[in-house]
């Protein structure tokens, strides 16, 4: 993916979880899941037709996409090119989102 915004200008901009512990207590993100992924942890938000992704990497914010159903990528922040891991499987609920 490229990516034309950085996740620092993005963040500016809008609201963003820059820690991986900041997003795993955000009851806004909600319902949403988190799974490890390489050397990332993924937290996924799925709506009606688009699924947005944050990538973690050693607990910071490193990029931002956006699925459009069914499998149009879109880099929302990040680095110049963003090579967004694809795992399987399902993740586990995001902490603040468990009951």
């Amino acid at each position: 993916m490229t990516c034309s915004t950085s996740v620092a200008d993005y963040c500016a901009s809008n609201s963003c979880d820059q820690t991986l512990d900041a997003a795993k207590q955000d009851k806004n993100l909600c319902p949403a899941t988190i799974t490890r992924c390489g050397r990332y942890e993924v937290i996924a938000k799925g709506s009606i037709d688009t699924v947005m992704r944050w990538y973690y990497r050693d607990g910071q914010l490193v990029a931002i996409s956006n699925e459009v159903v069914p499998s149009r990528y879109f880099c929302l922040a990040g680095p110049g090119t963003f090579d967004a891991p694809h795992c399987t499987g399902t993740g586990q609920s995001l902490p603040a989102c468990s009951p």
